[in-house]
């Protein structure tokens, strides 16, 4: 009957996660597959059929493809009540019209066998026959809707392009004017004023216009607003471009559940007094910055110091995120127990170490970027000495992380080398059994070509019981060997 269906919108790996039967309903279907149902059932034509279109056919034909129907007939059943014990919704799996065909269907030899249908109708009536190639029907039937139910789940639709969103703050935090054109924003930009000018979801055909406001060739712009660079600061000849990465974890149910890392890149333009963000998907950078900076900056302090600092604390706060989800991914995998280890415990291993091993990277990275600012090796209007015990504090909580997630990177690869020298273990123990086994009897097969498949009649004095002593006592002296050297140990 195969897995049910997930409702749109739902979390499959969600609720695969929380369901007990999920592994056992897995080997289910790998053994009954739809494919194999289907060849099953496409098998029952010719032993429905045969007996029709050849009346005459030898009773010992017949009898084979009786036997053949029941054992067909067994593995249905075998196939429905196991699929509708494991189904995560049983209720909805029995009332499903397929399945209430196929239960009619595997239903109707057990009637053949009452007595009040029995003695009206032969089990091998035309009718009766022509009635079980229904369950092609029902298998097919129901494989097909399955992978068209399969198919408008997993078709990834792609996700609507964020709209572009243009929000302008001015020096005292107070006033924020939102959804502002872009013309309008080119004014606020080369106003002298402090202004912070927040830019999210900006579309392709809107870069060559951000380039001619701020003076950044489109080619920087596109280069520092993808995933896969990394936090660095520029220094151009009238403005500082800093580029920085939020991080964010989503679990895939991709066999085990992994966790992924995805990364928003968001650049920053220092430009005099006036600061710029630019990213190029919706995101909550603007409120949760906009609250930062009021509450701890209530008034006196330079915009572009306060809109940075609180810039960089939502990174970091991101990162503490991240990491804790890593730490906790970690402890799950850490505490599974040897005997259970998933088949693709090392590929799900390998995936979170190659994630971490990004992590580590970013954060190596930001924490370069606040020692370039604290530094003041950058130009920035209004950062004085003053502001660098502010932003040391940033530094200190991304060595800290910086730290925990490099612990996290090693820890993992010991987890990894403790699975691999266990499996290996496991595997010399096995090799070990066999080559026990085979030197065992080796020597019954070499002594018997020694000395013939047969002793009697032959003209050296031996005796079969003497040849089995001695071929006894060669097992015993080898296994003795092995015993010695400590291969019958764990």
């Amino acid at each position: 009957m195969g897995r049910e269906r997930t409702a749109v919108g739902a979390d499959p790996g969600l609720a695969d996660r929380d369901d007990p039967r999920k592994g056992t309903r897995d080997g289910v279907d790998r053994v009954l597959s739809d494919g194999f149902m289907v060849f099953l059932a496409l098998l029952m034509v010719p032993i429905v059929l045969l007996p029709m279109l050849i009346p005459d056919l030898d009773t010992q034909y017949l009898d084979f493809l009786d036997v053949a129907d029941l054992v067909i007939i067994a593995i249905f059943y075998i196939e429905y009540f196991l699929k509708l014990a494991l189904a995560p919704d049983r209720r909805r799996h029995f009332l499903d019209a397929w399945h209430l065909l196929d239960l009619f269907i595997i239903i109707l030899p057990v009637m053949e066998v009452l007595p009040f249908v029995s003695s009206t109708i032969s089990r091998r009536a035309p009718l009766l026959r022509l009635v079980r190639l229904a369950r092609l029907a029902a298998v097919g039937g129901r494989t097909m809707e399955r992978k068209r139910g399969r198919a408008s789940i997993h078709a990834e639709e792609p996700a609507p392009a964020p709209r572009m969103r243009v929000n302008v703050v001015n020096g005292e935090l107070g006033k924020v004017r939102r959804d502002v054109s872009l013309d309008d924003m080119r004014s606020f930009w080369r106003d002298s004023s402090q202004t912070w000018i927040d830019i999210c979801g900006i579309p392709d055909g809107e870069l060559d216009g951000l380039s001619a406001t701020t003076g950044i060739p489109r080619i920087v712009l596109e280069s520092k607003l993808v995933e896969e660079s990394y936090p660095r600061i520029d220094y151009m000849e009238r403005q500082s471009v800093i580029f920085l990465q939020a991080g964010s974890t989503e679990l895939r149910n991709i066999g085990t559940h992994r966790l992924v890392i995805s990364r928003t890149g968001l650049l920053i333009v220092c430009s005099g007094s006036n600061i710029m963000t630019v990213s190029r998907g919706g995101t909550d950078i603007f409120e949760d910055v906009h609250a930062r900076a009021i509450a701890q900056f209530p008034g006196g302090q330079p915009l572009l110091v306060a809109i940075l600092y609180s810039l960089l604390g939502h990174i970091i706060h991101r990162y503490k995120q991240v990491v804790a989800e890593v730490e906790k991914e970690l402890l799950r995998l850490d505490n599974i127990p040897r005997g259970e280890t998933p088949r693709d415990f090392l590929e799900t291993s390998f995936q979170l170490k190659k994630e971490v091993n990004r992590l580590v990277s970013s954060l190596l990275h930001l924490k370069e970027v606040l020692t370039v600012i604290m530094s003041r090796r950058v130009p920035l209007e209004g950062f004085e000495k003053s502001h660098e015990e502010l932003f040391d504090i940033l530094a200190d909580e991304t060595v800290y992380l910086h730290e925990t997630a490099q612990n996290s990177k090693d820890d993992l690869s010991s987890l990894i080398e403790l699975h691999i020298n266990t499996t290996s273990y496991q595997m010399n123990r096995v090799m070990r059994v066999i080559a026990v086994i085979t030197c065992l009897a080796v020597i019954p097969s070499l002594i018997g070509g020694m000395l013939g498949m047969n002793i009697i009649g032959a003209s050296w004095p031996v005796r079969l019981w003497q040849v089995a002593t001695m071929t006894l006592a060669a097992m015993a002296g080898v296994a003795y060997i092995f015993y010695k050297i400590g291969w019958f140990k764990d």
